[in-house]
């Protein structure tokens, strides 16, 4: 059984349309998308991708999770917009903000349930998934719907940071700068010399230049605090506005910049490596005819690695992109430069983001304990 109870029927209309969008023709909806519609505030947030405005957790409890996440992952970009933001009306001391960069849930300057969120990211980041004892230790203080909320917090924000290291963004010149006399703690992602690397070396996708066109402006006016420049990461996105609309839409499966076999590839090997039986046998049932996966390439998505034999260049190299977000957050020069030859920025930017997509979705159905699908394909086994 799940951990949270599913939504039943009959849904509130916005959500009845919602779910009939996203759920193939003549499947039941899925336990995870029901499970997220107990909230429709918080099932709509995660279709749309806001999670800034007034939602289940404290503003503080939700600045605990972004802050750690981004602080794991080295993303010193990210990290400082937050910290610039939230750390005054957060009163958020020196100590705890060390902490979330190189720290851990034992240090003497949080509280319990301080304590406890950063617990979560820790297993979160190490496992996609949530053991009992943190589980537990959550429903202490949080609602259900809020810790839906915080599994999908910690997840966007993980995969902005892949994002925002793997194209060397520049910081924001008003953003906050890590501790200068931080050391790595043993749970980070992140290393000095890769974070000095990234402020040093040029971005790799070049933003847009204002003036912007009318819809891009709108949209930078929605997300941008007043007074404040458009941050490069919008406009990098902005490069390809259905590509900006879809991330803040969280729909990747319709036509894009990857083909329908390079997604599934990237989809298929997330789900694997993160433990989701649920999400990779949703994918597998739906497209593995299509994009003509034999059982070695299946197999190899949840057991094996690149250097098998049943892939191409080109598509060892995308599993080698998921493998390195996976472990460091970030991507090499050298994996960069060769997916350059096949892909174009945007195809490049797509697959992170649709990796990191569904690394979060992964977070959701492994800590939920979500009931496998029955029509849903099994894992390979290891024989």
């Amino acid at each position: 059984m799940p951990r949270i109870a599913p939504a039943e029927p009959p849904y509130p209309p916005e959500v009845a349309a919602l779910i009939e969008r996203i759920t193939p023709p003549g499947k039941p909806p899925f336990v995870l998308f029901k499970i997220a519609a107990r909230d429709p505030r918080l099932f709509k947030r995660w279709v749309g991708g806001n999670f800034l405005g007034r939602g289940n957790l404290t503003v503080r409890q939700r600045e605990v999770i972004v802050l750690r996440v981004t602080g794991q992952c080295g993303s010193e970009y990210e990290w400082g917009i937050h910290v610039s933001f939230f750390r005054e009306p957060l009163e958020l001391t020196e100590a705890q903000l060390r902490s979330t960069v190189c720290g851990g849930a034992e240090d003497t300057c949080w509280t319990a349930e301080d304590a406890a969120l950063i617990r979560m990211c820790d297993h979160l980041n190490a496992s996609c998934n949530l053991n009992e004892p943190v589980w537990n230790e959550l429903k202490t203080f949080l609602t259900d719907e809020a810790i839906l909320e915080a599994l999908i917090i910690a997840g966007i924000y993980r995969t902005g940071s892949c994002v925002i290291n793997a194209l060397c963004l520049p910081l924001e010149a008003f953003g906050a700068r890590f501790p200068a006399s931080a050391t790595p703690g043993g749970k980070t992602a992140w290393s000095r010399a890769a974070a000095q690397r990234r402020r040093a070396g040029p971005q790799r996708i070049a933003s847009v230049q204002s003036p912007y066109d009318p819809e891009l402006a709108t949209l930078i006016q929605r997300i941008i605090p007043p007074g404040v420049e458009p941050f490069a990461l919008f406009t990098m996105l902005a490069r390809d506005m259905r590509l900006f609309r879809r991330w803040t839409g969280a729909s990747y499966l319709g036509r894009g910049n990857l083909t329908v076999r390079q997604r599934e590839i990237v989809i298929d090997r997330v789900t694997g490596i993160c433990g989701s039986e649920y999400e990779w046998g949703l994918h597998v049932s739906f497209f593995r005819e299509a994009v003509g996966f034999t059982e070695a390439e299946l197999a190899s998505l949840v057991h094996g690695g690149p250097d098998d034999p049943c892939w191409t260049p080109e598509e060892a190299s995308l599993i080698r992109l998921c493998d390195q977000l996976n472990t460091t957050c970030d991507v090499d020069q050298p994996l960069w430069d060769k997916l350059k030859t096949f892909l174009t920025d945007m195809a490049i930017l797509e697959a992170m983001i649709v990796g990191g997509s569904y690394r979060t979705v992964a977070y959701m159905t492994n800590a939920l304990r979500l009931p496998l699908e029955t029509f849903g394909t099994r894992f390979p086994s290891l024989s």
